[in-house]
């Protein structure tokens, strides 16, 4: 969110870069935006929205990727979205 505003106030590009890497390496979606933005975020989360929608077109043709340009399939998909240890506290109990 940080790097949207950042965008928005200086259209600097290395912070609309950032907020598009975080956006595929995470498989960000709409429904995660809307969540996440505050309210008083409008063009925030616009900008977000954005990338969001361009997901597909950032993924190169002689790729074998089918989520982002970072995300192979739908599995490593799910995995990235898992909570950081959950597996293992369940596997403990």
């Amino acid at each position: 969110m940080g790097f949207c505003r950042t965008y928005i106030e200086t259209q600097e590009i290395t912070a609309a870069i950032a907020v598009e890497l975080l956006i595929d390496g995470m498989n960000l979606d709409g429904e995660w935006c809307r969540t996440h933005f505050h309210a008083s975020q409008i063009d925030e989360l616009n900008f977000a929205l954005r990338l969001v929608k361009g997901k597909g077109s950032r993924i190169a043709d002689f790729s074998p990727n089918e989520v982002t340009c970072f995300i192979v399939d739908h599995q490593d998909a799910q995995r990235i979205r898992k909570i950081p240890g959950f597996s293992q506290i369940d596997e403990e109990n």
